[in-house]
């Protein structure tokens, strides 16, 4: 009779620890689920990271065109601005109308 006690107490020591931890598993702030989210809010936070790694090198390598190679000014300053040079003329040609293909 006390074999089968002990049983059940090792049962009930089980079920109790597999509810605790089945309760730490799917809890809201430290469970399973929260850690997945913060996972993927690092992925994200590591792609934006890069890209912006990306974009700082870009710009690097414009700002370092721009103070060593005399054209790139002029070809910024005619990309944003439309400037031209002494005796240059834009010519345009007018769209053609809609549905005249």
């Amino acid at each position: 009779m006390q074999r089968g006690g002990f049983g059940a107490a090792l049962l009930a020591a089980a079920a109790g620890v597999l509810f605790a931890g089945g309760v730490l598993l799917f809890d809201g702030e430290q469970g399973l689920f929260p850690l997945l989210d913060t996972r993927e809010k690092l992925r994200r936070v590591e792609n934006r990271t890069r890209a912006t790694e990306a974009e700082r090198r870009q710009l690097r390598r414009r700002v370092e065109a721009l103070n060593s190679d005399p054209f790139a000014v002029e070809r910024e300053a005619r990309r944003k601005l439309g400037m031209l040079r002494d005796g240059e003329r834009v010519i345009r040609w007018p769209d053609p109308p809609p549905g005249t293909d």
